[in-house]
C-alpha cells in the first residue's frame, strides 16, 4: 500500500493535518452560530442576590410547607425558611440565622392572617423549640404533616405514585377526643426552680407551663 515507511509517515502527518483543518473549521462555525443565536442561561433569569442579616426584618409572602416544622418564602433573590407563617400568609420575619446559602427566620408580625389562623394553647409556643405548628387548626396540621410525608416519599423512597398512594392514609383517625394535644412522644427540659425548654436554634430557657 505504502512505497516505504517514510511514505506511510507522510500519508499518516497528512491525514492529521487535514483533521486539524476541519476540526478548526468546525469550531468557527460552531462559535460564528452561538454569536448568531445567544444562549439563554437560566441564572440570567435569576433576580439578583441581595444578602440579608442577622436580625434583618423583611416582608414575605409564605409559601410551601418544608421540613421541621418550616415554610419557605423567599426574598431578594434568597431562600428563607421561616417559623411562625402559613402558605399564603403576607408577613414581617426576622432573620435569626444562615446556613449556607439559606437563611433561617421566624414571624414577627402578621399582616394578612390565613383563615387558618388559631391561637396557641401554650403561651410557650412560638418561642421555645417545641411544638411547632400549635399557631394553626388541628385538621390543616394533620394535613400538613401528611403532605410533608408523602413529599418525602416522593423524593427519597424511591417507589412509584400507585405505591405511594397505597401507603398514605385516605383518613386521619383521631385517638381521642384530645387527639393532637400533649402528644409529643419525646422531650427535653431543664430544671431550674421550674421546668424549661429551650428557644428555638438558642440556649434561652423559656417556662413551660
Amino acid at each position: 500500500l505504502f512505497d516505504s515507511k517514510a511514505g506511510f509517515c507522510f500519508q499518516i502527518q497528512s491525514w492529521l493535518s487535514a483533521f486539524r483543518g476541519s476540526w478548526n473549521l468546525a469550531r468557527k462555525v460552531w462559535t460564528m452560530i452561538l454569536k448568531m443565536s445567544p444562549v439563554v442561561n437560566d441564572r440570567d433569569t435569576r433576580p439578583p442576590i441581595t444578602p440579608l442579616a442577622i436580625d434583618q426584618e423583611i416582608e414575605v409572602v409564605i409559601g410551601p410547607i418544608a421540613h421541621g416544622g418550616h415554610f419557605i418564602a423567599h426574598a431578594l433573590g434568597n431562600t428563607i425558611f421561616v417559623r411562625g407563617g402559613i402558605t399564603g400568609e403576607r408577613v414581617i420575619i426576622r432573620i435569626s440565622a444562615k446556613r449556607k446559602r439559606i437563611y433561617n427566620a421566624v414571624v414577627s408580625t402578621v399582616l394578612d392572617a390565613s383563615p387558618d389562623r388559631v391561637s396557641p394553647i401554650c403561651s410557650s409556643s412560638g418561642k421555645c423549640g417545641g411544638c411547632d405548628f400549635q399557631y394553626i387548626a388541628p385538621d390543616v396540621q394533620r394535613q400538613l404533616k401528611l403532605q410533608v410525608l408523602q413529599e418525602s416519599l416522593v423524593r427519597f423512597s424511591g417507589l412509584d405514585q400507585e405505591q405511594i398512594q397505597a401507603i398514605l392514609p385516605t383518613e386521619i383517625v383521631l385517638l381521642g377526643a384530645n387527639a393532637g394535644e400533649a402528644s409529643r412522644s419525646r422531650a427535653r427540659f431543664m430544671w431550674d426552680g421550674q421546668w424549661n425548654m429551650r428557644g428555638y436554634m438558642n440556649a434561652e430557657l423559656i417556662p413551660t407551663p
